[in-house]
């Protein structure tokens, strides 16, 4: 019976130093934790005025962080929206380069819509 062949160890690769940090690359976990943060129950049916918004995965799914403003403020806030349609808008609208913007969140007991 002959010998089988051991595999040789593959050679160890060089280590490259990093040439960014995980922090320029993705957001916080904690978006915008300077400014105040208001229910969306709040803000139903009112006019906001979005700036900008992170889709981070949440236990159910994307949901999305909201900065906004009301239009007669200047003070920004954030809020939280998981409703399918809400975060299917703003994902469309930041891939056409539509914010800032001014809209309003609804809800019609089955979903929640912005507007």
């Amino acid at each position: 019976m002959a010998e089988m062949d051991t595999p040789k160890p593959a050679p160890k690769a060089k280590a490259m130093p990093p040439r960014r940090r995980v922090s320029e690359v993705l957001p916080s976990g904690n978006l915008w934790p300077d400014l105040p943060r208001r229910e969306i129950s709040d803000l139903l049916d009112k006019d906001i005025l979005i700036k900008d918004f992170s889709l981070p995965n949440g236990r159910f799914g994307k949901f999305a962080v909201i900065k906004a403003t009301f239009p007669d403020s200047d003070d920004d806030f954030t809020t939280a929206c998981g409703g399918e349609v809400v975060v299917r808008k703003l994902d469309e609208l930041k891939e056409k380069r539509e914010l800032p913007i001014l809209g309003a969140i609804s809800y019609n007991d089955k979903y929640y819509d912005l507007t």
